[in-house]
């Protein structure tokens, strides 16, 4: 994550600085190495965080709103995140290809997952991340699909196996405390084994967003892509 930051308010700008530092991320001199701006104003060309009181009317390229003069560990929480969506709403699609191409030509089995809240809290998806995290194997990779919505890759692993590996989720969120919420949010989550006849991620994702909204309509939190 390239981050450019062009800001008026000095101690908001370090703490920026910082909270990209600590995740991962570069901040970058030229906004022409850059692949997220911050600022209190959309770029032009660049997904843009901006840094603001109120939220602007106009969204677009808009990845985020951040409140000036917070504390380091808001804005590490913030991108935290960010870096999750930067890196992954790239590159999801072209590694899932690369999975379902190896699955297919050398026989090994591959289970996907995508899993749904029904709300759109920060603290929320980052808890739930968490918890995928700690039960996932060193093989296993969790990506954040968008703000609601992780996505499970699970290499040797069965059907059954990632059913097995979504209920434990389930139950675990059961037990997190929400500031504010009498419970956790409502999951969801569609799950496939790779097979010959899926040719490629947009399929794939297509079917997994299809399955997702039939569980919604059937009330079922686990619902199995054939």
């Amino acid at each position: 994550m390239r981050v450019y930051i062009d800001l008026s308010d000095e101690e908001t700008k370090q703490n920026i600085l910082r909270a990209v530092s600590m995740c991962c991320g570069l901040a970058v001199a030229d906004e022409k190495d850059a692949d997220l701006f911050v600022g209190e104003a959309v770029h032009p060309l660049l997904n843009t965080v901006i840094v603001s009181e109120a939220v602007p009317e106009n969204l677009n390229q808009v990845v985020d709103v951040v409140l000036p003069k917070q504390s380091l560990e808001y804005y590490l929480m913030k991108f935290k995140l960010l870096y999750c969506y930067v890196i992954t709403s790239c590159s999801i699609e072209a590694f899932l290809d690369e999975e379902i191409y190896k699955s297919q030509r050398y026989n090994i089995p591959l289970s996907v997952s995508m899993i749904k809240i029904d709300k759109e809290d920060e603290f929320v998806i980052r808890t739930l991340y968490s918890c995928a995290k700690k039960q996932a194997r060193t093989s296993d990779k969790i990506m954040l699909y968008d703000k609601s919505t992780l996505v499970v890759f699970l290499p040797y692993t069965q059907i059954d196996g990632a059913r097995v590996f979504v209920n434990r989720l389930i139950r675990r969120s059961r037990r997190i405390k929400v500031p504010k919420l009498s419970h956790f949010p409502q999951i969801i989550s569609a799950i496939c084994q790779i097979t010959p006849q899926i040719s490629d991620s947009s399929e794939l994702i297509m079917k997994l967003e299809s399955a997702l909204t039939e569980a919604l309509i059937k009330a079922q939190q686990i619902v199995t892509v054939e």
